[in-house]
Formats: C-alpha cells, sequence, structure tokens
C-alpha cells in the first residue's frame, strides 16, 4: 500500500479516477484505515471536500467510516470538517465533542486543539484561563503548537499575567523545535523589542528562517525588512521580489505591498494603473490596506481620475472596519467638506475614533478642535495642550513646535518614534493633508482673546494687589440691575446700586 500512495503522489489532473481506485485497491487489499485517511487527506489538501469516490462516499463519510474504528486521526480531521464546514454543515460544537473524544483517546494535540476552543469560544463557553491550562498540558506532552499558543498568551496577557520575557523564552522553546509560527512571532518580538532587546538584525534572520520553512507571511515582512533596511541592507528590488512571491503563495497583504511599489517606483518601474489594480485585487480579498491605499489613489488622482467623493466613500468602508488612518482621512475630509457636506461635528466624532486607537495626528488635530473651539466644543487650551503632548509622545512632531510656539513650552518626548514606522503597507500621504491648520479668523480670534486675558490679569494685579481693591466686585455692582430695596438689602448692597470709591 505504500507503494500504491507514492504512485498517488505523481498523478495530477484529469487522472483524479485514477488516484481514487489506486486508493480503493489498497484499501480492498489491505483492509488499512492509513489509506483511507490518506484519501482524506488528498481530497482536503485539493480542497475538493464534497468530492465523489467511485463508491458514492464523500469525504466526510469515509471520515466516518474511519471515526468507527477509533483512528485518532480520522477524529481530529472530521472535527476539522465540522469546524470550518468542509464537507459537511459547519457545527463547532460537534467539532469540540470530537476533540474531547480524540484527547480521551490520548491524542495530544488534540488537547491543543481543544485549548484554542476555549481561547476563541468555538462550541463552548470561551474560558482564557482553561486554555492556558491545556496549552500546559499540551505542552508538558511534547506538543511544539501548544508552546507557541502558551507563548501567546503570555505576550497578550490571555488567561495569565501579561510576561513578556515569558513569551520570548517559549518562542525560543518552540523555534528550536522548528515551528515556523514561533519563528516569525519571535521575529515580532525582537523588531519591537517585546521580551528581548531590539535586534532588527535578529529579526530579519528569523524571518528568513520562518520563510525557509515555508511561512508565507514570514516573505511578506522579510519584504519590508529589505524596503526600510531594518536589519538587512536596504534594497528595494529585493523587496518587490519578495513581495511577488509572498503574493503568489497567496498573501493578501503582499498584493497590497506590491501595490505601493508599482506607485511609488521601488524596486520597479512606476506604473500607477497598476498600482490600482493591485489595490483593487487586495482590497477585494479583504485588505484594509488597500482599501485606504485606493482611497488615496481617488482623491489625489493617482493612477485613475480624480474623484473625492469616490474617495470619502472608501475611507468610510476602511473607518467601519476600525482602521485609524481612515477614521483621520475621513474626519479631515469632513473638516474640510472634501468629498462629503462639511460636518465639524462629524469630524470630530472620528478623531476621537482615531485618537482612541493611538493615532498621533488625531490627537493633534483634536489639539486644534480644543485650541480654537471648532465643532461646537468651548475653547480649552488646557485640554489642548494635554492632546498635543499625547501627539508629540506618539511621533508628531509638529506637535511639538505647537507646544512650543503657542505655549511657551519647551517637550521632548517620552520616546522616540514615527507614527507610521509600523505601517509599512500603507501609502505616503503628505503630513500637511493630515493635520489640520486654523483658519486666519480663528487664529486672530484666539490671539484677540489672549491679549484680552492677559489685560483682565494685569488689571486684577493692578488694583488688588497693588491698590487693594477688588474691581471686579465693583464692575459687578456697577452693571447689576436694580431691584426692590429688601432684596438689594439682604444681598448687603445699597439701593443705589453702587459703592463710592
Amino acid at each position: 500500500w505504500k507503494s500504491d500512495f507514492l504512485l498517488f503522489g505523481c498523478l495530477e489532473g484529469s487522472e483524479r479516477r485514477w488516484k481514487v481506485n489506486i486508493i480503493n485497491t489498497a484499501k480492498m487489499k489491505n483492509g488499512f484505515t492509513q489509506a483511507i485517511f490518506f484519501l482524506l487527506f488528498c481530497f482536503c489538501a485539493s480542497n475538493v471536500c464534497f468530492a465523489v469516490v467511485n463508491d458514492g462516499k464523500t469525504v466526510a463519510q469515509l471520515h466516518q467510516e474511519v471515526l468507527e474504528t477509533g483512528d485518532v486521526n480520522a477524529i481530529n480531521n472530521l472535527a476539522l470538517c465540522y469546524q470550518s464546514g468542509n464537507g459537511v454543515p459547519k457545527d463547532e460544537k460537534k467539532s469540540f465533542q470530537l476533540y474531547q473524544q480524540a484527547m480521551e483517546k490520548g491524542d495530544v494535540s488534540a488537547i491543543n486543539s481543544l485549548a484554542l476552543c476555549y481561547a476563541n469560544g468555538r462550541g463552548v463557553g470561551k474560558d482564557e484561563a482553561k486554555a492556558v491550562r491545556l496549552y500546559q498540558q499540551a505542552m508538558d506532552n511534547g506538543n511544539t503548537d501548544a508552546i507557541n499558543n502558551l507563548a501567546l498568551c503570555y505576550q497578550y496577557g490571555r488567561g495569565v499575567a501579561k510576561d513578556e520575557a515569558k513569551a520570548a523564552l517559549l518562542y525560543k522553546q518552540a523555534v528550536d523545535k522548528g515551528d515556523k509560527n514561533a519563528m516569525f512571532n519571535l521575529a515580532i518580538c525582537y523588531q519591537r523589542g517585546h521580551g528581548v532587546p531590539q535586534d532588527d538584525s535578529m529579526a530579519a534572520q528569523l524571518f528568513q528562517q520562518a520563510m525557509d520553512e515555508g511561512d508565507i507571511g514570514a516573505i511578506n515582512n522579510l519584504a519590508h525588512c529589505y524596503a526600510s533596511g531594518r536589519g538587512v541592507v536596504k534594497s528595494e528590488v529585493k523587496a518587490a521580489q519578495l513581495y511577488k512571491q509572498a503574493m503568489d503563495k497567496g498573501s493578501i497583504n503582499a498584493i497590497n505591498s506590491l501595490g505601493l511599489c508599482y506607485q511609488h517606483g521601488r524596486g520597479v518601474a512606476k506604473d500607477a494603473a497598476k498600482a490600482v489594480e493591485l489595490f483593487k485585487l487586495a482590497m477585494e480579498k479583504g485588505s484594509t490596506n488597500a482599501i485606504y491605499n485606493l482611497a488615496l489613489c481617488y482623491q489625489q488622482g493617482v493612477g485613475v481620475a480624480k474623484d473625492e467623493t469616490k474617495a470619502a466613500k472608501l475611507y468610510q468602508q476602511a473607518a467601519q472596519k476600525k482602521y485609524a488612518d481612515a477614521m483621520l482621512a475621513l474626519g479631515v475630509c469632513y473638516h474640510h467638506g472634501t468629498g462629503v457636506v462639511k460636518d465639524e461635528k462629524k469630524a470630530l466624532s472620528l478623531l476621537f475614533e482615531a485618537a482612541e486607537r493611538g493615532h498621533a495626528y488625531a490627537l493633534h488635530n483634536l489639539g486644534i478642535y480644543h485650541e480654537y473651539g471648532i465643532g461646537g466644543i468651548e475653547i480649552n487650551r488646557t485640554r489642548a495642550r494635554e492632546f498635543y503632548t499625547q501627539a508629540a509622545d506618539k511621533g508628531s512632531r509638529v506637535s511639538i513646535t505647537v507646544l512650543k510656539e503657542r505655549f511657551g513650552v519647551i517637550y521632548t518626548p517620552l520616546t522616540v518614534m514615527e507614527p507610521k514606522d509600523h505601517k509599512p503597507e500603507v501609502s505616503d500621504k503628505k503630513e500637511d493633508d493630515l493635520i489640520l491648520q486654523p483658519t486666519w479668523s480663528q487664529y486672530l480670534s484666539s490671539i484677540a482673546r489672549r491679549i484680552a486675558s492677559c489685560y483682565v490679569k494685569m488689571m486684577r494685579f493692578l488694583f488688588l494687589d497693588v491698590l487693594g481693591i477688588d474691581i471686579e466686585t465693583i464692575l459687578f455692582n456697577a452693571t447689576s440691575p436694580r431691584g426692590h430695596a429688601d432684596t438689594e438689602a439682604k444681598e448687603g448692597v445699597n439701593s443705589k446700586g453702587s459703592i463710592g470709591l
């Protein structure tokens, strides 16, 4: 039967019936459940989940046949079918029960699968603490996937106290066992300095290692490294080649990134129309980054006819997916009335949403709104200063300048960072297009208010501190409306409503 399997792997396309006959022959001659299992594997790998073999049985029915023999591999694979709706109606509860059955038969991988069910609430109530215990159990029994999953729990504090150093150690342990997912995750840790010293070179090496193991996401991230020169010698040509390689293997993010290469002529001949084509393809496949980049193309007329209304609709589409860059861009559209009806209150709401997600320029623009009283809110320079400070900490250099020039504050950010360092897959947009500026009337009105405030402070000092006279009380009494005598008497004011100096 093993030679029959080997022959099976050599056959392609129109010879599928031969494949079925070979496996069926192996099954009839030897009675091996492995033959049935291998047939299922081949059909699943070929995405032929509803295919009917020559004896009239579907893939799911064959799984059921082996299930009755108690084969744990078949139990796990049938559980996967129910979990994803592959060949059978999707039923996560049934999937969970099958994983339990496999675990009871001593299958370690089923323990990890059960943990994933608890972690994500698939077929059972979500219980991250229970998931952690199961990951630990599977790890103790030698399951490498569980090591990586347990590391994720420690990294993000899911079901256990957050501990990035512990997470990094677990990733290293899984990497030593050849886990490509752990290689990728540890690379991210080195790139961001989470649980380990920041090391771009080590990150690039791990992305390369994961790529060699077949991880598609690692190809895309290694391309980012070459595009920016992080941990490797910068090479836009190499980056474009890697994006193309990842795209050919099915990476949606790589389609979008390759679009950026064509848009800006990075590593390939500049071709804006080709870029738009790639953005549309990535958008159709679910890339939110591509929606945003396509919106920029329509707004700026790059590769397509300029259409600000279309751009605003695309920003709206991305903003509905909680995409901070799109929220900011749409907020700016509403502020200026670009492609939409001008609505400063709507703009303010979008800026708050983007700021909640840590967007530096959204925080800066909230500072503008509070400093000048835009969008129906009162002027609040204290609040404005807080927003500018937060924006500076997120990487907004213009906020540092505003703090110095308009507030007299020389501010040094807590960390030095670029607002878009973490988004190599997003097209560049000019800072001036994202940061709001006060109109001349707003600016002059602000200056006038500040002068008036200084004048009031000066008068208070002159009369109260120098002459010992409470000028505010005098002015209040002088302008108070005359009422009935008994009311004035209660307030301690004479009938004339004023006090002689």
